[in-house]
């Protein structure tokens, strides 16, 4: 919270204040569960468990969820992140992104900290978050509400069911 809060008063980007507010949530893990069984058990009980990881924070950290959706808050009203979806829905897709990532690495005997996969899922995540890719997202919804399509030849993929 204080890394992101930090970030958002320093005027930094959006998308810069959530790496650097994850790079923080992971080495924090990574410091406080040692050995790396430990530490993989931790992440699959937060994935597995939604409220969990707040549980294992205490009340005197905020839950993660409430501090990236005001982050992603901040976002939509500077313009730099769509807005046509709630923060907090948002927050939860961007969180999952980076704990499922690092649960995979975990489970492979990989560090915690923001590795590459961790790193792409939050690219990718971040990319579809835009506020240019908003506008992308709602003609294509326009589009099939009007019977248009899907790209493909309006065969639906497996990954899209």
């Amino acid at each position: 919270a204080d890394t992101a809060t930090a970030g958002i008063e320093a005027g930094e980007d959006t998308a810069s204040v959530l790496r650097a507010a994850f790079t923080s949530l992971f080495e924090s893990a990574q410091a406080r569960a040692e050995p790396m069984a430990l530490r993989a058990a931790l992440v699959r009980q937060v994935v597995e468990h939604p409220g969990r990881l707040s549980a294992y924070l205490g009340d005197e950290v905020p839950p993660p969820a409430q501090v990236v959706a005001e982050v992603i808050s901040v976002g939509q009203e500077r313009g730099e992140l769509r807005t046509d979806e709630p923060a907090v829905s948002l927050a939860v897709v961007l969180l999952h992104a980076g704990l499922l990532s690092t649960r995979r690495g975990v489970t492979r005997g990989h560090p915690t900290g923001l590795a590459p996969l961790g790193n792409l899922a939050l690219e990718v995540v971040l990319r579809g978050m835009r506020a240019d890719g908003a506008a992308t997202v709602t003609r294509r919804r326009a589009a099939r509400a009007e019977g248009a399509p899907r790209a493909g030849g309006g065969v639906q993929s497996p990954m899209t069911v």
